[in-house]
């Protein structure tokens, strides 16, 4: 069994196509997975959440996953709490990952990133040359 059956054979949410509240973590750590990973590869959909939970952990960020997903200018995508997402193949994935995230049911070597960008549409090259790369997976670029 690949790890992508062990994920999808978690807890699937169904969605629907009305607008859901990032008021819990499942759903925050969910939409950052969806909105900065969807279409990417497993494991870079994984190491977008380790970011997440990464910074959780790390003191420089608020302690929760909804507080780290709605700091300024952190995440491209988080305009607001009411999120609707379009593709619920993707959705129904991302909460799965995110629910075997929170479970501590995915393991992953080298997991201590703080940071991505995609490179190539960075904004911030600047920014991301002082940090240690860890890991690019895809088109996403794995900092700390």
């Amino acid at each position: 069994m690949n790890i992508r059956t062990l994920i999808l054979v978690g807890l699937l949410l169904a969605s629907n196509a009305s607008a859901l509240t990032l008021n819990t973590d499942l759903n925050c750590l969910a939409a950052n997975i969806y909105y900065e990973g969807r279409g990417e590869p497993l494991v870079g959909q994984i190491f977008i959440g380790y970011v997440t939970l990464n910074r959780v952990n790390n003191k420089q960020w608020p302690n929760n996953i909804c507080d780290v997903i709605k700091q300024k200018n952190q995440f491209s995508w988080y305009i607001s709490d009411n999120i609707k997402p379009k593709n619920k193949e993707a959705w129904k994935e991302s909460l799965s990952l995110a629910n075997a995230l929170l479970k501590n049911n995915v393991k992953v070597i080298n997991n201590t990133a703080l940071y991505f960008n995609n490179p190539k549409i960075s904004k911030s090259k600047k920014f991301f040359k002082n940090l240690r790369l860890i890991n690019v997976v895809s088109n996403h670029s794995f900092y700390r």
